[in-house]
């Protein structure tokens, strides 16, 4: 702001640019005027200085609405984040409870799968018992039919022959009819079995399916959370940006109301000086690189440098 002027008058002899350390000058020669007696030259030393203050007002009260408008933006996305961390949390819940419901029916599909499988081992350990039985019997069919000489000679002294070989005859044909149910017994095990071990899949599929989610929605979180917090230190800034430019605005307001009835009332130039010259930290600091809060002088200068070459418009 070193190169803007006032449009429409001179400060003083010269062309000078708008800044508080001139309206303080100013003030400071209006009120040694007064001390001398001279309220004429006073009161035109004062509104010397009113284009300089309105215009200093208006950036004030453009960064004000600027920093109003950027607050109430950054407020609704804060506002909105926290709506959609609320609607994440309620689906991570949701997902959790299926997770748990899914993990239930797996440890259910596992053990089905663990009885089958030990039922199919005892129908085989069942089965090879059977055919040792089988076998068993038909070497003893075969030595009952074997032809052989010995064998005849033995025969003489057997009794009831044929009705031991329709025994053992009977015996063979008990062992294949068990060790045809055994193995229907096992196939229909192994097609159960099968059955539970797509379902078993599928269902690990769908847990697997239901954690990937869960975490893509906390991935999501974190995201927003950080989104959320950079947003609460914007809104932060914003708010004590606002408050600055306000309590600025609040000043160059009162003084461009002492500028328009200077006429009437040049007792209200010491009541700003009296202001400028309390050292009290009451204003809120712009970038708090310091203290939270500043002296009102100090706030007007820093303003100052805050304009610079430009005007708060170009400033955003």
């Amino acid at each position: 702001m070193n190169n803007v002027a006032i449009a429409d008058k001179d400060l003083s002899a010269g062309s000078q640019v708008v800044e508080f350390k001139t309206i303080l000058a100013k003030l400071t020669e209006a009120t040694e005027l007064l001390k001398n007696q001279k309220q004429e030259e006073a009161a035109a030393t004062i509104s010397a200085m009113s284009d300089a203050v309105d215009y200093l007002l208006s950036q004030a009260k453009l960064g004000e609405r600027m920093y109003a408008k950027e607050q109430q933006v950054t407020s609704e996305l804060v506002k909105s984040i926290i709506a959609d961390l609320g609607l994440l949390n309620q689906k991570i819940t949701g997902i959790q409870q299926e997770i748990a419901a899914v993990s239930v029916e797996i440890h259910k599909d596992e053990q089905s799968v663990e009885l089958l499988n030990q039922r199919i081992g005892q129908l085989i350990n069942q089965m090879r018992s059977a055919e040792n039985e089988l076998a068993h019997h038909r070497r003893k069919l075969d030595e009952l039919n074997d032809k052989s000489a010995g064998s005849i000679v033995r025969s003489i002294f057997c009794l009831g022959l044929d009705r031991a070989i329709m025994g053992i005859i009977s015996l063979v044909d008990q062992d294949e009819a068990k060790i045809r149910s055994l193995t229907d017994e096992r196939d229909r095990f192994r097609q159960e079995r099968e059955r539970d071990e797509g379902q078993l899949s599928a269902t690990r599929d769908l847990l697997s399916s239901l954690q990937n989610q869960r975490d893509e929605y906390t991935r999501t979180i974190k995201q927003l959370e950080a989104t959320e917090d950079t947003l609460h230190q914007n809104e932060k800034a914003a708010r004590r940006k606002l408050a600055f430019f306000t309590d600025i605005s609040l000043f160059y307001g009162k003084l461009q109301a002492v500028c328009d009835g200077i006429g009437n009332n040049l007792a209200s130039v010491a009541d700003v000086v009296e202001e400028l010259n309390d050292t009290s930290p009451r204003i809120v600091d712009i970038d708090a690189s310091g203290s939270e809060l500043i002296p009102l002088k100090a706030a007007l200068f820093k303003f100052d440098a805050m304009l610079g070459d430009e005007p708060v418009e170009a400033l955003f």
